[in-house]
């Protein structure tokens, strides 16, 4: 691959990471407010964003399985992040509409005042400390059954939530790129036949 093309596809690959995350993000988030199911919302936004991965893989025309898994972890933790900022952007809504405010521009300050003071830290950060702090709430969608998840439990389901999105995009672009090495070994190899013939 020339040096053009080279950048070409790398400057895709980086235009691709926020919009890419932006979309299965958006997935995730409407998920997120149209069910109480939590079971399946990470890995939801995890298979938009393979099959996305997969399409600028492609675009790109990237062979090297190292760049794809590189590439595949840094989508998936954007788009663990953009869901993160939907919940923190939808806890500051609440929380408006329990101080009956209706300026919506306030939103935002009243959430990172909230956080700030009960857990030292404003933003998406403090949003996910706080989580920590008073427990996940998760709902089964077989069972229907109601987890409280706190304290040390808590930032394993965090932590669960990032890992879905990094390893299931990771594990599907690792076996894309493994058997698309393999087709190419095999139209090698045919290739060399044929001509031997």
């Amino acid at each position: 691959m020339n040096s053009k093309k080279s950048f070409s596809s790398l400057l895709l690959m980086l235009i691709s990471i926020p919009i890419i995350a932006l979309i299965a993000g958006s997935v995730v988030n409407f998920i997120t407010t149209k069910t109480n199911y939590s079971n399946y919302i990470a890995l939801g936004g995890a298979i938009v964003s393979v099959v996305l991965i997969i399409i600028v893989l492609s675009l790109c025309k990237i062979k090297n399985i190292v760049i794809a898994i590189i590439y595949s972890f840094l989508v998936g933790t954007s788009v663990y992040m953009v869901h993160t900022y939907g919940d923190y952007v939808r806890f500051g809504k609440e929380l408006a509409i329990e101080q009956n405010l209706t300026d919506t521009s306030e939103t935002k300050a009243l959430a990172d005042k909230f956080l700030e003071s009960e857990t030292g830290t404003s933003g998406v950060c403090g949003y996910v400390k706080y989580v920590a702090k008073v427990g996940i709430i998760t709902k089964s969608s077989k069972s229907h059954q109601v987890t409280k998840h706190e304290g040390a439990d808590a930032w394993m389901e965090i932590g669960f939530d990032l890992l879905s999105y990094v390893a299931v995009s990771i594990g599907c672009i690792y076996y894309y790129m493994k058997d698309k090495k393999k087709e190419e070994l095999d139209e090698t190899a045919n290739g060399a036949l044929n001509q031997k013939n």
